[in-house]
């Protein structure tokens, strides 16, 4: 099984994180999440390719960058934490279903 990192939408899953986007052309600005100088919109999504990066600070990356810079936890419980669309393929109320998904994700 294969995950699709582009199925999770970064717009909104930095939104979920509390962060504020504005649409700007194609993209999303708004306040970087990663520093304390949050006076200018630096931080920046690219809706098209499903990454970020912060004009200020210079934090750039995936869906699992954001997750792992903001909680301060590896790559590994990025995935986890995402579900790697498991979710969907795998019946996570039994231990079978948790076990397969695990099995996925290493």
């Amino acid at each position: 099984m294969s995950f699709d990192k582009n199925k999770v939408s970064l717009v909104q899953l930095a939104e979920q994180y509390g962060v504020t986007l504005d649409p700007s052309g194609d993209d999303f600005v708004g306040l970087c999440p990663f520093h304390p100088d949050n006076s200018t919109k630096s931080f920046r999504v690219y809706e098209g390719s499903n990454t970020f990066y912060c004009f200020g600070c210079h934090a750039a990356g995936t869906i699992f960058d954001f997750i792992m810079k903001y909680d301060g936890i590896s790559f590994k419980d990025a995935v986890e934490k995402l579900g790697a669309g498991c979710v969907d393929e795998f019946d996570l109320s039994d231990i079978k279903g948790q076990e397969q998904a695990k099995r996925a994700l290493e």
